[in-house]
């Protein structure tokens, strides 16, 4: 049994369209199971500047800070203290009535506390874009994005940097009458700055991704999201693997101050390469499926209750596991 209580802050100014937002969210988890060795809190901040001038241009930065025990990826289940920071920028010019351009740029550090984790897994993930948005109608526009990135590694003797390349075709705003969102496709190509000698290390596949909200009525929303894409691995011979999955939040207000949530996760991750002669290739099947109740008291302050199961299934059944947490969360906003 986890009980977990969830205690945040958040501060936003907006002024016409230019917006600044700070928040701070802490997820304070206490186990039934081995408290000493398990339990754990976890902190995120989020910064926020958008501005919009009149000349078409427009300025974006976000920066997100996590110290956290939470596993990386869906990979692994063992909690590992560490620190994930992400810088955002974008840069956006209206061209005309039907061209804009954005440039993108993003950059993550990972460092983990401990000393056998810190060689495996710290490094820095930086990528560059450019997207070019074609308006086919006035709520929605299609777009064309390439982006380049690396990902290099701290320690000298990890030999997985890597670079990489994006192309993808998309649309961004009305998806439906009642759905906003954004939807890519495309592929990745992807080198490994040791292995040129072993060409095979090096692939392309395809990845996609769906970000989207539909508002039935102004009672009722779902959100989903669709991902596509590659993540790094530490498991034996496998560089990275295929992370394919679906989310869906379901959110029904009951009159004025309630509300219920519901939410499911599925996941499957594919690896590329068998760990040794005859044995199959690692293939995993994440589920999470949430509850939660929300009550708002007044305008700026709500208090919740919820109830979640995480799952994994994998055809190494050593690393199969169940997960049930009880959430206990308070909301303030400035």
């Amino acid at each position: 049994m986890i009980t977990s209580f969830i205690p945040g802050l958040n501060f936003l100014a907006v002024n016409n369209q230019n917006k600044l937002a700070l928040d701070y969210s802490a997820d304070i988890m206490n186990y039934s199971y081995s408290p000493s060795t398990n339990n754990a809190t976890n902190q995120t901040i989020n910064a926020l500047i958008d501005m919009t001038f009149p000349v078409g241009l427009s300025l974006k930065f976000r920066d997100t800070y996590k110290d956290t025990s939470d596993a990386p990826s869906s990979e692994l289940v063992k909690r590992i203290k560490r620190t994930q920071n992400t810088i955002a920028g974008d840069v956006g010019y209206k061209i005309n009535r039907l061209f804009s351009a954005d440039i993108v740029l993003n950059q993550t550090k990972h460092d983990y506390s401990q000393a056998e984790y810190k060689p495996l897994y710290n490094r820095l993930e930086s990528e560059t874009g450019l997207i070019v948005f074609y308006g086919v109608s006035p709520k929605t526009s299609a777009l064309l994005e390439y982006g380049s990135g690396k990902i290099a590694y701290d320690d000298e003797n990890n030999l997985n940097d890597s670079t990489y390349s994006n192309i993808k075709l998309g649309l961004k705003g009305a998806l439906t009458p009642k759905t906003v969102g954004i939807f890519k496709v495309g592929s990745q190509s992807r080198k490994y700055d040791f292995y040129t000698v072993n060409t095979s290390t090096d692939f392309s596949t395809i990845v996609l991704s769906l970000t989207s909200k539909t508002d039935f009525s102004k009672m009722t929303s779902l959100s989903l999201t669709i991902n596509r894409d590659i993540q790094e691995s530490v498991f034996l011979n496998n560089l990275y693997y295929l992370s394919t999955g679906l989310s869906a939040e379901l959110n029904q207000k009951i009159g004025s101050s309630w509300a219920t949530i519901v939410s499911a996760r599925y996941e499957m991750g594919d690896y590329p390469n068998t760990t040794v002669a005859g044995v199959a290739k690692r293939a995993d099947t994440n589920n999470v499926m949430g509850i939660a109740f929300q009550y708002s008291t007044m305008e700026w302050l709500s208090a919740s209750i919820g109830f979640s199961s995480k799952s994994r299934s994998s055809n190494y059944t050593d690393l199969n596991y169940t997960d049930t947490v009880t959430n206990l969360g308070i909301k303030a906003i400035f």
